[in-house]
């Protein structure tokens, strides 16, 4: 299966955008119910069933609506529930710097 690129990361340098506070978009998702999960997924140490066993037990455990993704780098045997994003080396490294700065 032939995956969608992941969408460009922003630059921060020419955001011109006014994030959120983590307590806007708290209140915002408690009022929505709305939720988006991401999981990444590469290389072969562990298959698709953990995707789809993640993807179970969120089901499972809420009431909300869910937009799950998975980045990954092989979706066979990924559900097709879940959205799945192609992801290379740069793509990764680009958004672990981008999730290390968004919590530091």
């Amino acid at each position: 299966m032939s995956l969608p690129d992941a969408p460009p990361l922003p630059d921060p340098a020419h955001t011109t955008a006014v994030r959120k506070s983590w307590q806007a978009e708290f209140a915002e998702a408690q009022s929505t119910r709305r939720v988006n999960v991401v999981c990444m997924k590469w290389g072969d140490r562990y298959p698709a069933v953990f995707v789809n066993r993640l993807y179970a037990m969120v089901l499972r455990h809420t009431s909300w609506d869910i937009n799950f993704v998975c980045f990954t780098d092989d979706a066979t045997g990924i559900r097709p529930e879940v959205a799945g994003w192609a992801i290379g080396g740069v793509a990764l490294l680009s958004l672990i710097t981008l999730a290390i700065g968004r919590f530091m």
